[in-house]
């Protein structure tokens, strides 16, 4: 925390020898002030208690209570004064002619503006009235308000070949849904799942989905297979064989949950959140505008397209942010490494000749 300290308050005193033309522009980061006692001196300079209120007013109040001690407090009150008295050598001996450390006062300068006198400026212009709230919940109420009725559910898939035509898969599909109709409880389903579908994805945990949405309600099942799942009516209702372009489908529903459609008393305070923030962002935008305006701010296109980034050779060639390059693990033992490599080969391999999970729309 000391050490923080000592940057950020070092970081703002070298911007004291700083001058424009304008004489309201110019900067005496080291005003003495008048009011006050006199904690200490330096450079003919007489530092008050006053002056240290800057100072003491952006620490933490936890912080502050373990420097209740005399000694202490001497301590935190000479970490501060050997910032004022670093910053003002720093300042003399021509250190703010520094065009790096300048660049990061002014962004210092600019991030506390932004923070502080034009977000006070800017939230004092948005307002959002009762009626356009009740206007953006109607026009949202479906997308943004509205939880559309979903199922969980159950299935086994049975599919065609170039050992089993589309005939005998049908028949064998049948024959499944026959003995679902026989099985009456989850777990007896379950079982017949695993001996019977060829859904690779799911048939070790009994053929078991998440829960989904309606096709139209922008659920990712095919539409076949959506619209026989939810024509279910009851939990433990099982579909008759349904084709997709996956094979046959024996659907069992496991548990609903309903639509939800909030209230606009629910969600007021996030719409009023909601659209504080566009309105905020778009303030923003238009007061950042304004002022470069004032400033008679132009950008060159054609100067600003031939600058040299100095961007090094090592990195330029690089594919990818270097951040995001993740390291080769290394196994020390051979034996190991080849086993290892071994299991990653044939998962890559099922992976590849595994279906895609049955019901589920893929994108071409």
């Amino acid at each position: 925390m000391k050490r923080a300290l000592l940057v950020v308050i070092a970081s703002a005193m070298v911007f004291a020898s700083c001058q424009v033309k304008e004489k309201n522009d110019s900067l005496n980061l080291f005003k003495e002030e008048a009011q006050g006692k006199v904690v200490a001196e330096f450079d003919g300079l007489k530092i008050t208690d006053k002056y240290l209120e800057a100072y003491l007013g952006q620490l933490n109040p936890y912080i502050k209570k373990q420097y209740q001690d005399p000694e202490k407090k001497k301590e935190l009150v000479s970490r501060m004064l050997e910032t004022e008295i670093l910053a003002r050598k720093a300042v003399k001996e021509g250190v703010a002619s520094d065009p790096v450390l300048l660049s990061k006062i002014k962004n210092m300068v600019a991030r506390h503006y932004y923070s502080t006198k034009l977000k006070i400026e800017v939230e004092d212009k948005i307002k959002v009235s009762e009626d356009e709230m009740k206007k953006y919940y109607e026009d949202n109420k479906k997308e943004k308000f509205t939880q559309p009725e979903k199922i969980k559910a159950s299935h086994i898939l049975i599919k065609a070949s170039k050992d089993r035509t589309e005939e005998d898969a049908e028949k064998l599909a049948q024959s499944v849904y026959r003995e679902a109709l026989a099985a009456k409880t989850p777990e007896a389903f379950a079982a017949l799942a695993k001996k019977y579908s060829e859904d690779e994805g799911t048939k070790l945990r009994g053929g078991t989905l998440s829960f989904f949405e309606r096709t139209e309600d922008g659920g990712k099942m095919v539409k076949e297979f959506s619209d026989a799942a939810f024509a279910l009516k009851n939990v433990g209702d099982i579909s008759a064989p349904v084709k997709t372009s996956f094979g046959w489908h024996i659907i069992r529903l496991d548990a609903v949950k309903p639509k939800i459609e909030s209230e606009f008393k629910d969600v007021k305070a996030r719409i009023e959140s909601t659209m504080k923030a566009d309105l905020r962002k778009n303030a923003f935008e238009t007061e950042i505008e304004n002022i470069k305006k004032e400033y008679g701010f132009k950008l060159n296109d054609a100067n600003v397209n031939s600058l040299d980034l100095k961007i090094p050779e090592d990195v330029q060639e690089q594919k990818g942010p270097q951040m995001m390059q993740r390291p080769q693990m290394q196994l020390k033992n051979p034996e190991v490494a080849r086993k290892m490599k071994k299991i990653v080969e044939e998962k890559n391999r099922a992976n590849d000749a595994a279906p895609k999970n049955p019901g589920i729309k893929t994108e071409k």
